[in-house]
């Protein structure tokens, strides 16, 4: 796919400068990896969901939705320790965010575990 190419009008301010365009193509080919993560999971593809992730850049790899989206492979392998630890590392990270709470709890009611929630 070809980004370089700018819009009609000649005005400098309105052409996407090369490194604009390589940012989005850097976000397009993440949208598109976290994209293949899912459909690799989705479709009980697992082995290819984690290939998926190890393949991505390390900054994509340490976001809220990749490691959300590791979790629930672990818990899908089975792996509950190792899920747990993501999501409570991810909850660490990202107190705000309720995301992956369903997956906290399935992983610590398999491990019969609890865990005191700070205030």
């Amino acid at each position: 796919m070809n980004y370089s190419s700018t819009t009609a009008s000649s005005s400098p301010s309105s052409t996407a400068s090369e490194k604009d365009v390589e940012r989005m193509a850097n976000i397009c080919q993440r949208m598109y990896s976290l994209a293949l993560v899912h459909h690799n999971f989705v479709n009980f593809k697992l082995a290819d969901a984690e290939n998926e992730i190890a393949l991505m850049h390390p900054q994509a790899q340490d976001t809220s939705q990749v490691t959300l989206a590791r979790a629930r492979i672990m818990l899908e392998k089975g792996a509950y320790k190792s899920a747990r630890m993501l999501l409570e590392t991810h909850h660490k990270r990202f107190p705000h965010k309720v995301d992956g709470m369903e997956m906290l709890s399935t992983a610590l009611w398999q491990e019969q575990a609890t865990i005191v929630v700070e205030e």
